[in-house]
């Protein structure tokens, strides 16, 4: 198939009178091949019928029912998206030259350093009538000259956002690079992406006028309101925190020699100094607040005794200067606050302000007095480091109350009602959240996906983490007083020992670490810390002062660095516990996690391994992108670690396997993983579904990133490989592009043979094109097809199955009773010769040449029962992805809808994995296991369910059913059977609920491939609100 040239992506919301003009545009576009992707993301007016109207096989239509924001849907439509570049265009614009895409995409081809060719624009009103730009003074916009790099970023830095996107054509490598629109911005999304983009590609303006941008004061999308300029204002400071990060020292010498103190930058260290100052320029855009976060810089930069010494011999930048910058500062806030306040309906008493500053500032001192600090707080106070930076400690405290302030001011203030209301509801936060409560509810959330601060959902969005936190996860003072009880009353409780190998990590994030075990709920612990021959002596000094002070740590110091395996192992001879829990030196225990490891322990006195959820935290203490895991899902395992953390293995189990082995660094918890889970029973892996663990998410860990550690993916290759071997399993494993694995089972030599089953009722065309798609595609040669044609009457139809039964791989068995999809399958299923059944709907088509090897490849297995395949809607949306029962009520389809290439809730879209329930619209299963449990139920499930309700039963008899995403087919679905669109068929159908529901009952929803605290109501992963688990 010939890919597109270019993608051209639209998203729409309430845009009835503009986008018939703007589509027309697009598709009157000449001399290029390219795609029209259109997403509608919510609309409440007639947009969506008038962009389903609209028929041209170039475009692809996603309808949203809900609004879920432009960023959102055009990150989802690049991935989507098959062309090399991507043509961005708004509903109410139009391209005005019909060779706009193939001008553009000559000038790139031209032009391969180039990312992006822009045009000119041209304004006009709603009726299309011109405007003159000067009068809008937005000729600086949509008129641009072409510079450098270095020069675009300083017209970003002086003027702001001043460049227009809907007349550009970008390379569609570029978007991928740099990770796509920052979901997170609403308002400043496409001038947070400009300032990424120049820093790593050079940009393009033709003169050639090429659109239409309508400007329509009280409708565009660009109209200012109060709460856009309030959101505008917040973003302006995420985008100041980011704008000089991978500012080369060659682009900032370019194009702001004339800011800089020290021309050259002689340094690294000047570099940094250099790029702070910058943002103290009183004549750039947004002025004061980039000097607040300025500030907030400058003052990290003080931590670090290089530049510190810099900074005061030759910038003089000392703690007088700071104090004078702070002044400044906080008249700017006085001054916005009075200003600003009337226009957001904030205005409130000065004392309120003074009121909530001294409030937020007792309530941090009160928790750190809480907390007892890194250390006592009179030894610090006592110290003469700390008199001797009292002066920069009075800075930060004075920075803190700016960046408090100025989080909460605007958009918190509106949010709560003013500052008295902000005291109240800050105040209530600390005390059910504590300080990192504050954080999330008042600090502008950095975390990706994370919700607006301040808010309180009555309707939660389906995936706003959060809010899920704050609700349901937690702990209250009563939840803790629950827990304790639980505690005391648990028989023979185990001693757990936490295993925490150590290497040169951040001082404050070992200490965290070491702070989330002392602050347990559980009691009954131990800590093993191996220092694996740090060479930072205050890593040393560390250890050594809490193994002194804390009779439960314990500390062996390494002569000679072995890597985390051998100082893993050195851990695991100090452990005398039961089970040995493993803990990063640079991550986090909740506080419940080893009560509920002791719970699961004395609930599965058997268990030998243990597993949790977890989350990952940010360096704010921010929580974001929890992975809601399975039960045991042996298949899912060997795709990636599913384990990881936390983890918890029966001491005795892990000491029999000889530990961590060396050569595997990296992996060498997946190692062990899959060591211990060969010498268990699936019962014995237990997994809690809970958070448990917060992994570290900072430069350098997998957590940021998955591919920082590419050793690591390496060594868990091998390990697979390993655990193949020692199973006897004839396997490979193939590491794929996005971090995780494939298994690819070898087929014998006498390939079995499968015999197809294809219930037809005419159906001529569908019927055709299966079969012939299975012959001429599929790659696996020993199979036999049998359609079973129920009652047809078309002699066309009969035509056909009578030239296919001249053809001895197939036969056609007439089945003339009434329609019931178990009884023609079983009655199949009798005369099938093959060892192998495939359950094949007429409405098939084959899309990977291998799918049925891959199938087939699984099904030999030992334990596996049915095998499914990933199904295709023909406009390349997911159709199956398996199904998680209760959804909907019985059972929905994983990930329905997504759209080919995106990878789904943690790539689970792109992996094989165990699955209870998969659709017999494509199934393979030995005729043995049919014939076993009965084949499907002709009774009671004559036409829906009864793939669900056979798969159930397999599980039943002791097979796991798996899903594969390498074996693709297209699927027409319900042209075999239609839909349910009689009162008899409805009747039918919903006998066929109700038997579903009695015979397996709550099974239905308590699926062991999915997590109860993901939803019921979506197939999409999204979360449970509230989750189907106790709170304690």
């Amino acid at each position: 198939m010939k890919l597109p040239t270019v993608s051209v992506i639209m998203t729409t919301y309430n845009h009835a009178g503009f986008v018939k003009q703007a589509m027309e545009s697009v598709l009157a576009q000449k001399e290029v091949d390219f795609e029209f992707l259109i997403a509608d993301d919510g609309s409440t007016d007639r947009t969506r019928e008038i962009v389903s109207s609209i028929k041209d096989e170039r475009i692809q239509f996603f309808p949203n029912m809900n609004n879920r924001g432009a960023c959102v849907v055009i990150n989802e439509l690049i991935e989507h998206a098959l062309g090399e570049f991507i043509a961005l265009i708004n509903p109410d614009d139009y391209w005005i030259d019909q060779d706009k895409l193939a001008y553009q995409v000559q000038v790139m081809r031209e032009k391969p350093s180039v990312g992006a060719c822009f045009g000119r624009a041209r304004l006009v009103d709603k009726d299309g009538l011109d405007i003159d730009k000067e009068l809008l003074s937005l000729a600086s916009v949509v008129d641009q000259e072409n510079c450098s790099q270095g020069q675009w970023l300083r017209r970003f830095f002086d003027l702001g956002h001043c460049i227009y996107y809907p007349a550009t054509l970008i390379r569609k490598s570029c978007y991928v690079e740099l990770g796509g629109y920052n979901n997170r911005l609403k308002q400043l999304a496409d001038f947070d992406m400009w300032i990424r983009f120049v820093k790593h590609y050079e940009i393009f303006i033709s003169d050639r006028e090429l659109i239409s941008l309508r400007f329509i004061p009280s409708e565009n999308t660009s109209r200012e309101t109060r709460a856009s300029w309030i959101k505008t204002i917040n973003e302006h400071f995420l985008i100041a925190e980011s704008f000089f990060e991978n500012v080369t020292r060659e682009q900032l010498i370019e194009s702001f020699s004339d800011l800089l103190e020290i021309k050259d930058i002689p340094s690294e260290q000047h570099l940094d100094i250099e790029k702070v100052r910058l943002l103290f320029v009183e004549n750039q855009y947004l002025g004061a607040a980039y000097k607040i976060v300025g500030l907030l810089k400058m003052y990290e930069l003080l931590h670090s005794p290089i530049h510190q010494d810099l900074m005061i011999s030759q910038y003089g930048i000392d703690d007088t200067w700071f104090q004078q910058q702070m002044s400044e500062v906080d008249v700017w806030i006085q001054t916005k606050v009075e200003r600003d306040g009337p226009i957001a309906g904030l205005v409130q008493a000065g004392g309120d302000r003074e009121a909530y500053i001294g409030n937020l500032k007792r309530v941090l001192i009160e928790h750190e007095e809480q907390i007892g600090g890194h250390i006592q707080a009179s030894e610090i106070r006592g110290s003469s480091r700390w008199r001797l930076t009292s002066p920069i400690k009075f800075v930060g405290s004075q920075l803190l109350r700016i960046k408090i302030v100025l989080r909460a001011s605007p958009y918190a203030l509106s949010t709560c009602g003013g500052y008295r209301g902000l005291v109240k509801h800050a105040w209530r936060t600390y005390k059910s959240e504590g300080i990192n409560g504050i954080k999330r509810r008042i600090l502008f959330s950095a975390s990706p996906g994370a919700a607006s601060p301040v808010i309180d959902y009555a309707q939660p969005k389906h995936n706003d983490y959060s809010e899920w936190v704050r609700r349901y996860d937690l702990l209250t003072d009563q939840d803790r007083k629950k827990i304790k009880t639980q505690i005391r009353q648990l028989h023979k409780p185990p001693l757990i020992s936490v295993v925490m190998p150590v290497y040169n990590p951040p001082l404050n994030m070992l200490e965290d670490a070491i702070r989330s075990v002392q602050g347990q709920l559980y009691p009954n612990w131990e800590l093993c810390i191996a220092d694996d021959a740090s060479t930072d002596v205050e890593v040393h000094k560390l250890l050594q002062r809490y193994m002194d002070n804390d009779s439960r740590i314990k500390v062996v110091f390494r002569e000679k660095n072995g890597h985390i395996s051998a100082a893993s192992n050195s851990a695991l001879d100090l452990v005398n516990g039961e089970y040995v829990a493993l803990l990063d030196n640079d991550d986090l225990l909740c506080e419940h996690a080893l009560f509920w490891v002791a719970d699961a322990i004395v609930t599965n006195p058997d268990a030998g391994l243990i597993y949790s959820d977890e989350d990952k935290i940010d360096q704010a203490g921010l929580r974001y992108d929890p992975y809601f895991k399975p039960d045991w899902n042996p298949d899912l395992f060997l795709s990636h670690n599913m384990i990881c953390h936390l983890g918890a293995y029966r001491t005795d189990l892990v000491k029999k396997l000889g530990g961590f082995r060396e050569g595997y660094e990296g992996a060498q918890d997946y190692d062990l993983a899959l060591r211990c889970s060969e010498q268990l029973a699936p019962l014995q892996i237990v997994h809690i579904p809970r958070v448990l663990y917060h992994w570290r998410s900072h430069p350098g860990s997998t957590a940021l990133a998955g591919n920082e550690k590419n050793y690591a993916l390496l060594a868990g290759e091998h390990a697979l490989n390993d655990h193949f071997a020692r199973t006897q399993i004839s396997a490979k494993i193939e590491l794929l592009d996005f971090g995780m694995y494939r298994a690819r089972y070898a087929i014998p030599e006498s390939a079995p043979l499968v015999s197809l089953i294809i219930p037809t009722r005419n159906g001529l065309s569908l019927v055709k094109q299966c079969v012939e798609s299975l012959f001429a595609k599929t790659t696996y040669k020993n199979f036999e097809v049998l359609i079973v044609d129920n009652n047809s009457d078309d002699p066309k139809a009969l035509d056909y199955f009578a030239s296919l039964a001249k053809d001895n791989r197939i036969r056609v068995l007439r089945d003339e009773r009434s329609f019931n999809y178990s009884a023609l399958n079983n009655m199949a299923v009798q005369q099938a010769r093959g060892e192998y059944i495939g359950l094949i709907n007429n409405d098939i088509e084959v899309i990977s040449p291998e799918w049925l090897d891959e199938m087939i490849g699984l099904a030999i297995q030992p334990g596996i029962g049915a095998v499914g395949a990933r199904l295709w809607y023909p406009n390349d949306t997911l159709q199956h992805g398996g199904c998680i029962t209760g959804v909907g009520g019985v059972a929905g389809h994983s990930h329905k809808h997504l759209p080919r290439g995106c990878f789904g809730y943690f790539a689970r879209a792109q992996l094989i994995q165990t699955l209870s329930v998969v659709t017999a619209a494509c199934l393979v299963v030995k005729k043995s296991i049919f014939q076993e449990v009965g084949g499907l139920d002709e009774v009671n499930l004559k036409v829906a369910f009864n793939d669900v309700d056979f798969c159930l039963r397999v599980r039943e008899a002791g097979y796991r059913n798996v899903w594969t995403p390498y074996a693709e087919l297209y699927h027409h679905e319900s042209a075999t059977r239609g839909y349910e669109d009689t009162p008899e068929k409805q009747l039918r159908f919903r006998n066929e609920v109700l038997y579903m529901q009695k015979r397996w009952g709550n099974l239905l929803r308590n699926d062991p491939a999915y997590s109860p605290n993901l939803s019921l109501d979506h197939e999409d992963f999204s979360y449970a609100w509230p989750p189907r688990i106790p709170r304690i």
